[in-house]
C-alpha cells in the first residue's frame, strides 16, 4: 500500500517492548495465531480504513501546527490582525480537531476489532439481547437531535455575539 517508507529502525520495536530487539509480528501471522488460539474467524481489522485514518489524522494535526506557528508568526511582527487571509483561513481551520479527533476514535475503534476486551470477549458476544434495533434507532436519533439544537443554538448565539457592535459593547450602549 505504501509508494515509499520513511523508515525508523527498531522504532516499533521500542515502542512495543521498551528495547529495540522485540519481535514485531505481521498482520498475517497475527491472524494465523488467533485463529488457533480463538478458532475460526477473521481477527483483521480494517486495515485500509485504519491506513488512511491514521494518515489523515496526522496531516491534519500537521496543518493545525503549521497555522498555529504562522499565527504566532504573524501574532509576535503586530500583523496578525491586518492580514485578513490569515484570519479567514483560521475560521475555516475550525473543525480540523474535531475532524482529528474523529478519525482518532475511529482508529481506536477499529483497531481492537473484532475484540471488545481482547482475548476475551468479542464484539459479537457483548451485543445486548435486552434492546431491539428500534429502541437502538430512537436513541441514536434522539441524541443526534439534541446535538444538532445545541450546535445550532451555538451558533446562533455565537452568530449574534460576533455580529455585536464592539463599540456598544465597550461603552454600555449594547443593554
Amino acid at each position: 500500500m505504501n509508494s515509499w517508507d520513511l523508515e525508523v529502525p527498531y522504532a516499533l520495536s521500542l515502542l512495543v517492548y521498551n528495547e529495540p530487539y522485540g519481535e514485531i509480528k505481521g498482520i498475517k501471522e497475527l491472524q494465523h495465531t488467533a485463529q488457533q488460539t480463538y478458532g475460526a474467524g477473521s481477527y483483521t481489522p480494517d486495515v485500509p480504513g485504519l491506513f488512511w485514518s491514521f494518515r489523515l489524522m496526522i496531516a491534519l494535526g500537521v496543518v493545525m501546527v503549521l497555522a498555529l506557528l504562522s499565527s504566532a508568526f504573524l501574532l509576535w511582527k503586530n500583523k496578525l490582525q491586518d492580514n485578513p487571509f490569515a484570519l479567514k483561513l483560521l475560521v475555516f481551520l475550525i473543525p480540523l480537531p474535531y475532524i482529528a479527533n474523529s478519525l482518532g476514535w475511529y482508529i481506536t475503534e477499529g483497531g481492537r476489532q473484532p475484540w471488545m476486551v481482547v482475548g476475551l470477549q468479542k464484539v459479537s458476544a457483548a451485543v445486548s439481547l435486552n434492546i431491539t434495533p428500534t429502541e437502538v434507532m430512537i436513541t441514536m436519533v434522539g441524541f443526534t437531535l439534541v446535538y444538532l439544537f445545541l450546535a445550532i443554538a451555538a451558533v446562533y448565539i455565537a452568530v449574534k455575539f460576533i455580529q455585536k457592535d464592539p463599540v456598544d459593547s465597550l461603552e454600555g450602549g449594547g443593554k
